[in-house]
């Protein structure tokens, strides 16, 4: 049983049962296991895939290059699963082991696409709600895409890891981001929430919203949207909130779309708090009672009424709204 490719531009595959999107998939190189091999003498589907970088029955690092000529191995001459078809030699030696404490949740993500659908399924379970329900593909995607953001959260420009992540280059998940991305699932929302902090906060000065954002960005201005997107969207804007930053927001933004609490939006403030555009305007420009501002035709001054009830009572902002 083979997985089954949907169509020659296709971007996903059927991988026995479940949809997968197709750039996980490694299918010109070999890689494989020596161990695992020697131990039993066929081919494990799981090591097609590409962020998986070791084997989850022997746990060493799964190897693509002959030890003895050093060439590529590949799949269009074969002179069996455990020899190299360069040099004809058999396929032996020792790789990189795995750290134990890190063997149980590396069996649990890969289990995600084993072929098995029983296994996917008990891996699915460990996990809370949605994605348990999700599809084990999709589940494993979010592993992927999570992994990269915890793993790249300092950088300063993610722009090209994002394109590598979407070409098929899995190489910045680096050792850890594969389980930092499996933490964050199981311990969701707490730990996505945690994350997103410390980023955000770590760039509230850095400008507008899509600067502040920087590598979270990836999931609130995507054009073809995911359940993952949506989810991380509506923590996105659930922390922004919690940390009150005065940022501007452009149109296509959603991350601060939802009603703030115990927010009020400038027309209003003019009529409760009786004080005029212009100085309300001012007051945003300093940024201390300011929620959001958005631009556009649509423009609107968004203020934490808590505080901005408090300027207006200690007298820094002058009464007379005509």
């Amino acid at each position: 049983m083979l997985p089954r490719v949907d169509g020659p531009t296709a971007t996903s595959i059927d991988w026995f049962g479940t949809s997968l999107e197709r750039r996980f998939v490694e299918a010109n190189v070999r890689r494989m296991s020596f161990a695992a091999v020697q131990a039993a003498p066929y081919a494990r589907s799981v090591w097609m895939i590409k962020p998986l970088r070791y084997c989850p029955e022997k746990f060493d690092l799964l190897q693509s290059n002959c030890p003895s000529c050093g060439k590529l191995l590949g799949w269009t001459r074969s002179l069996g699963v455990s020899t190299c078809e360069h040099c004809e030699q058999p396929l032996l030696g020792f790789a990189r082991k795995l750290p134990i404490a890190r063997r149980a949740a590396y069996r649990d993500i890969a289990a995600l696409v084993d072929m098995d659908d029983e296994r996917r399924k008990n891996s699915a379970a460990l996990l809370p709600c949605p994605f348990r329900d999700w599809r084990h593909g999709d589940i494993f995607a979010a592993v992927v895409e999570l992994g990269a953001l915890a793993h790249n959260a300092d950088r300063a420009s993610c722009r090209d890891l994002w394109r590598k992540l979407a070409a098929g280059d899995f190489s910045s998940l680096g050792d850890k981001g594969i389980f930092q991305g499996w933490d964050l699932l199981k311990g969701w929302p707490t730990a996505i929430d945690e994350l997103l902090s410390k980023i955000i906060d770590t760039r509230r000065s850095s400008g507008n919203l899509r600067q502040v954002l920087g590598p979270i960005g990836r999931f609130c201005y995507s054009k073809s949207k995911t359940p993952l997107c949506y989810l991380v969207e509506e923590r996105v804007g659930v922390i922004l909130r919690e940390l009150n930053l005065p940022l501007k927001v452009y149109s296509r933004s959603r991350a601060l779309c939802s009603e703030r609490t115990n927010s009020i939006a400038m027309w209003d403030a003019m009529r409760e708090f009786n004080v005029s555009d212009k100085l309300l305007k001012r007051l945003s420009a300093g940024g201390d009672c300011l929620l959001e501002k958005s631009v556009g035709e649509t423009g609107v001054h968004l203020f934490d009424r808590a505080r901005l009830q408090t300027a207006v009572e200690l007298g820094f902002v002058d009464k007379g709204y005509p």
